[in-house]
């Protein structure tokens, strides 16, 4: 088995710290798996790359500390074609749940209801197809990313929990707009995961504000009709940026640690 280490500074005497991501490869396709330092596993967490991208450009964003903390694994997968611009949508759902049953194996031993998946961009894109898709997920999050590839979405099914962190500054998502407009683009997303329900939020609460982040709020609808839960962050950034938002650099949201919270919040309170 090969290994990749990231090395990054701690905050003590500058030392240099190392962690440890092991490949993992399903169906010739090679991804990386990083396992928290507590057995047995609590649960998994997929987080999927953007366009042009690979699977460790995603090893930065935090997920390691909680899963140290909290016993579960964090898994990259890779396209499949390395660097497109998309993920393959229908045709990767063998991919996907091949990769399922192999964290579920006796190794790894991930319960079957606590497989999460979330991703940024074009990741964020096919993660809302595979919760649509797939009952192997339990829960998903998007960041920076909008529903894609509608006419290969299952409109009969309802999907899985979701969590969605849309910066309404953010310029890629108004670029691939539909007719370059970021709010009809947010209105697509939020109407088709809530399809026949009801697209006012239930629940709102104002979150941290900075010099960076002058808009944040999480909306809440509720389950209802068999249509699962749903929540937005829905914030601004100054400048508009297309980024993971992480504290080091808005200051007061750090996507990493709101979707943790949402993944594991029923077992794991204390995360907020």
């Amino acid at each position: 088995m090969k290994w990749f280490w990231l090395y990054f500074i701690t905050p003590f005497f500058g030392c240099l710290a190392s962690v440890e991501h092991s490949e993992l490869e399903v169906m010739g396709r090679t991804g990386y798996v990083y396992r928290g330092r507590n057995d047995p596993v609590s649960a998994a967490v997929l987080v999927l790359h953007g366009s042009g991208g690979v699977a460790s450009d995603m090893f930065n964003l935090g997920f390691e500390k909680f899963a140290d903390s909290l016993g579960f694994l964090v898994v990259y997968p890779e396209m499949q074609k390395l660097r497109s611009d998309d993920w393959g949508y229908d045709n990767d759902l063998p991919y996907f749940a091949a990769l399922a049953t192999r964290l579920q194996q006796t190794d790894f031993g991930v319960p079957t209801d606590k497989l999460f998946i979330c991703g940024h961009s074009a990741g964020g894109s096919m993660v809302t197809f595979l919760q649509n898709e797939m009952d192997e997920f339990s829960a998903a999050g998007v960041v920076s990313a909008a529903v894609g590839h509608l006419p290969m979405w299952n409109m009969s099914r309802h999907g899985h929990r979701t969590m969605v962190i849309w910066n309404h500054a953010d310029p890629v998502l108004k670029e691939y707009a539909p007719d370059h407009s970021e709010p009809a683009y947010y209105k697509l997303t939020i109407d088709t995961l809530r399809r026949g329900g009801s697209s006012t939020p239930d629940k709102h609460k104002d979150l941290p504000l900075s010099e960076t982040v002058v808009k944040s709020e999480l909306l809440t609808f509720v389950a209802e009709h068999g249509l699962p839960e749903l929540q937005v962050i829905s914030w601004i950034s100054v400048p508009g940026r297309h980024r993971w938002p992480l504290k080091r650099w808005t200051k007061s949201l750090s996507a990493t640690k709101q979707l943790v919270t949402f993944f594991m919040s029923s077992e794991f309170a204390y995360i907020v």
